[in-house]
């Protein structure tokens, strides 16, 4: 993650102070406590030749004060620098290529201080690239000074393929412009590569982000970054953040945007499905999450929907949903699908937090309730889990209704659903829903409540539970009142799951 002004300057007529300004920036703004730490220079920081000595020389015009002092600066503040060098005999901009001179620009940078270098592809004088980059690789390995390695040929000879014996990075796509359907025709191109990305291997770049350089709209740039957090692409800021706009800004700085792309487990997401410009995009998160992107190509806003089965998730899985641009969670707990109305060319960045809901069935759990109470289906995989009373509206007896979940659980949440049926009365009672490790009912403590409210034909009390609601026998407990004649307990189980929220 980091900066690089090549979208919007390329060759025009900039010099060190930009740099200076944007590492200070990125330093003091907290971009860099949330991952953008590599300031980059790009093409034309040369002269124009190489010097007495062979050796490549900066610009000085463009850098009176020499890229060690710059670095030395860059590093003074926490950040780190990078810096282009080409796999040609010249750079794209006709400066001097690095081509059979890698070990002795690699040495050079690397005693300037350099963290990072970007190697370019033109002026490659027709060789392979496995036969190019491959001495950068070398070169790199033969000086102290740790440097990641980007490679940049374009997506020539798919990359993917033997790039990561070689780079941290490879370009997967040609130059990226500020345009919404290239931008989607690069996000496609670069999906084709998805299985050989990882933290063993390295990562797929779809080249520089054009977030805030004025040609797409806020959507096109929301799709943009979605799409590049959840495939784990290279963050390279592409626009000048001296001056971007709040809505630049919030877009380059969401935090759990970038967990999304920082996340340990680092599996690139991928198209799942696409069907007349709707699409569902998602890869699998630490801890058993899923980031999910409804993506609608469509010049209008439209309905898209993420099947379960598509993410790799049973239809019985509860999951809850945090809406990662909003900040804020879905309200609450879905299984099977969910769908969103997603505006024209825009996305839904989504987290599908497994909650892992128990299922309970009469073989493993009849005996766990009070003698009069039998699955209402009388099915052994009913996962519904409703129960019935065999005498008439369901009470409470004795003075609790209890069920053994056969382990302890750290339960996250609960849901309590009841239900009239036909004729039969129905009334909401006053109770607790209480828990416990032991069946000793002195042991139990109190983790959710509900008081009396208006009857009606259907209702549901959910409650988000205590941390320490670590849970073997769980009660319900009817305080006064009928309570109602079916009734359906949902227990959902915590895991290590993204932590969303911020």
């Amino acid at each position: 993650m980091g900066w690089n002004p090549w979208n919007f300057a390329q060759c025009t007529d900039w010099n060190e102070t930009l740099f200076y300004r944007t590492a200070l920036y990125l330093n003091t703004s907290g971009m860099a406590s949330l991952g953008y730490r590599y300031v980059n220079i790009d093409d034309c920081w040369m002269a124009d030749s190489r010097d007495a000595m062979d050796n490549l020389a900066w610009n000085a015009s463009r850098f009176p004060s020499g890229i060690p002092a710059l670095a030395n600066y860059v590093h003074s503040l926490g950040l780190k620098l990078g810096l282009y060098l080409c796999a040609g005999n010249k750079t794209c901009a006709l400066k001097p290529g690095s081509l059979r001179y890698e070990a002795q620009d690699i040495a050079l940078v690397s005693s300037w201080g350099v963290d990072l270098v970007k190697v370019d592809n033109c002026y490659n004088e027709g060789l392979l690239p496995e036969t190019r980059y491959v001495r950068f690789t070398d070169a790199i390995g033969n000086v102290t000074r740790p440097i990641l390695f980007m490679l940049c040929n374009w997506g020539e000879y798919i990359p993917a393929l033997f790039a990561p014996m070689f780079a941290n990075s490879w370009r997967t796509t040609y130059d990226l412009r500020d345009d919404y359907t290239y931008m989607l025709k690069m996000a496609d191109w670069n999906d084709v590569s998805h299985i050989y990305a990882g933290p063993r291997s390295g990562w797929n770049d779809p080249d520089m982000l054009q977030v805030g350089n004025g040609n797409m709209t806020l959507d096109e740039y929301t799709t943009h970054m979605s799409l590049w957090a959840l495939m784990k692409a290279p963050l390279l800021i592409g626009t000048n953040v001296l001056n971007m706009t709040n809505a630049t800004a919030a877009l380059l700085t969401n935090p759990e945007v970038i967990r999304i792309n920082q996340d340990p487990l680092g599996i690139q997401g991928f198209k799942r499905t696409s069907e007349d410009g709707k699409e569902v995009w998602a890869g699998l998160l630490s801890g058993g999450a899923i980031a999910v992107a409804l993506v609608n190509r469509l010049p209008t806003p439209a309905l898209v929907t993420v099947q379960w089965y598509n993410v790799n998730l049973t239809s019985e899985t509860g999951c809850r949903i945090r809406d990662v641009w909003a900040r804020t969670y879905v309200t609450g707990v879905f299984s099977s699908n969910f769908t969103a109305n997603v505006t024209a060319h825009g996305t839904k960045l989504l987290i599908l937090q497994p909650a892992l809901q128990i299922a309970y069935n009469k073989t493993a759990n009849a005996s766990a309730f009070t003698a009069d109470l039998v699955p209402r289906n009388g099915n052994d995989a009913d996962v519904q889990t409703f129960w019935e009373s065999t005498n008439g509206p369901f009470q409470i007896g004795n003075p609790y209704w209890q069920v053994d979940l056969g382990s302890a659980f750290n339960l996250s949440s609960l849901e309590l659903v009841s239900r009239q049926d036909g004729d039969q009365p129905f009334t909401r009672a006053n109770y607790e829903i209480r828990c416990s490790n032991v069946s000793d009912a002195s042991n139990f403590t109190v983790i959710a409540a509900q008081g009396p409210e208006p009857k009606e034909a259907y209702s549901t009390f959910s409650a988000a539970l205590p941390s320490a609601a670590v849970c073997r026998y769980v009660r319900v407990a009817k305080l006064d009142g009928t309570l109602f004649n079916f009734a359906e307990l949902r227990l959902y189980k915590s895991v290590n799951v993204f932590n969303g929220g911020v």
